[in-house]
């Protein structure tokens, strides 16, 4: 498959110290935690409020996925002699990174990969602090949790935050359906982390019963597949967008050890407490790509009703897929010639065949308490200006609600907010994340906007948007209702 020739990193025994007598005094005033692996020694990290916590990064939490153990479940990691240094990120996965735009062809990475950082404001408080999990989107093949994003907006709270890597791409997806190639390493890459977190998070200050998963993109739809998974029983759950309506992970149950022993579309999720939501401009994730290059737009208007079921993932699952490419053009298009001058139509047609619609069936699946959201700020700073080159159209893009959320650093840093609308729905995004880790729910009796959960009967959603934050009822409900009747899925509705 071509990664035979891809570099390995070499055992990490630079990254850990055998400790000397002559060394034990400095050592004594750093930050040390002891795991079930052996001693780590960690570092001071200053958020941008001026809050010290703790910083302990490249932890290994499984062993390297190398050579026999390549396309194969994750093996716990392995203990360490002495004292290890956790100053340094562990390598990033092998990929090719995605840069908006274009995509890079550059690889990068390794396969020894499986690390994650842990920050912790208190390593010793008087009650065990909640714990954030982030798990990195990046379209199933690029992006890690380490690197991408810091949290140091979340940092300013009293929680602890997880942040792993896990395999991508072929290493993490490849299957034969088989033990020899079983499939699903991504996901159990993840599991494997909330296995060594439940283990020792305690040590951290962290309470590994009180565990939140938080994903963005297709992190999200990593979150949403715990839920149908027996391996990840007892985490709360949230996560933003892509939900696993449009998503492809392997329904493994031919497998030895499946992360997914039936097929999720026929399957009840775990009844926990989950958040589900959008951006008003989440399709120009994939719409944006036709701004630069208006003629690629003619070509796909041509092709249209070859193109679209492919690009909205339907072209396997449809009984006639062309049927619903006409009744897609007829209803967003009014069957015109697809021009810039209907870019936002586009927009709308790619945002709620991803998003939208995946978002409301899947809250219609779900027993536990949920709550829908609908991001629509638009602030200082837009992935507009990077996905599309410019602001094209009014709202918040598919990467947008992340600003407010983490620091984040790659592919593409972008800047803290500053402003002071910006630095009002950073404080909002960030306390709603907080009080779901900590209470459960989004907002606690006393907040000063209380959102409800989502039901069929009021479908109330929390709307963040320029003049404030409110509650509203039924989101776009004329375009979700057409989706409903949409015979998009029926050749696998009914498969087990």
């Amino acid at each position: 498959m071509g990664f035979a020739s891809f570099q390995t990193r070499s055992k990490a025994s630079k990254n850990y110290i055998v400790l000397k007598e002559k060394r034990a005094a400095r050592i004594k005033n750093q930050l040390i935690v002891n795991t079930t692996c052996g001693t780590l020694i960690g570092l001071e990290f200053t958020t941008g409020n001026g809050r010290i916590v703790a910083a302990f990064h490249g932890i290994p939490f499984a062993k390297p996925p190398l050579g026999e153990l390549r396309f194969q479940d994750p093996q716990p990691s392995e203990a360490w002699p002495g004292v290890r240094e956790a100053y340094n990120f562990g390598s990033v996965c092998v990929q090719i990174p995605i840069i908006y735009p274009p995509v890079s062809t550059t690889k990068m990475g390794n396969e020894d990969c499986l690390y994650l950082s842990v920050y912790s404001p208190n390593l010793k408080p008087t009650k065990l602090l909640p714990v954030v999990v982030y798990i990195h989107g990046g379209e199933l093949m690029s992006g890690s949790g380490e690197i991408d994003k810091s949290p140091e907006f979340l940092l300013n709270y009293d929680i602890v935050v997880v942040m792993p890597n896990f395999r991508i791409g072929v290493l993490g997806f490849l299957t034969l359906e088989d033990d020899i190639m079983p499939g699903n390493m991504a996901l159990k890459d993840q599991v494997m982390a909330l296995v060594w977190l439940q283990n020792n998070i305690a040590s951290f200050g962290g309470d590994p019963n009180q565990v939140t998963l938080f994903g963005d993109t297709a992190g999200a739809g990593f979150v949403h597949y715990h839920m149908y998974s027996p391996m990840s029983r007892g985490t709360r759950l949230v996560f933003q967008v892509d939900p696993i309506i449009v998503f492809t992970a392997i329904f493994d149950k031919n497998a030895s050890n499946p992360f997914l022993p039936f097929n999720p579309h026929n399957a009840e999720p775990a009844p926990v407490p989950w958040s589900v939501g959008l951006t008003s401009l989440s399709g120009l994730l994939r719409s944006a790509a036709f701004v630069p290059n208006p003629t690629s737009l003619v070509q796909y208007d041509k092709c249209f009703l070859q193109a679209v079921p492919r690009t909205l993932l339907f072209d396997t699952t449809a009984s006639n897929p062309e049927q619903v490419a006409r009744q897609l053009r007829e209803y967003y298009f009014d069957d015109q010639p697809i021009t810039m001058d209907l870019f936002q139509n586009l927009t709308d047609m790619f945002t709620d065949g991803y998003f939208l619609w995946p978002a409301i069936e899947s809250l219609r699946k779900h027993e536990g308490p949920h709550y829908l959201y609908y991001f629509d700020y638009l602030g200082e700073h837009s992935f507009q200006e990077i996905l599309a080159g410019r602001r094209v159209l009014k709202g918040a893009s598919g990467l947008d609600e992340p600003i407010y959320i983490w620091h984040i650093k790659n592919p593409i840093e972008i800047p803290p907010p500053t402003t002071s609308g910006d630095l009002n729905v950073q404080n909002l995004c960030t306390t709603l994340v907080y009080n779901f880790a900590t209470f459960g729910v989004p907002t606690p009796p006393g907040s000063p906007l209380i959102w409800p959960q989502w039901d069929e009967e009021q479908q109330n959603y929390f709307y963040f948007g320029n003049n404030g934050p409110s509650i509203k009822r039924m989101l776009l409900p004329e375009r979700v209702q057409f989706w409903s009747q949409l015979n998009f899925r029926d050749k696998v509705d009914g498969s087990t």
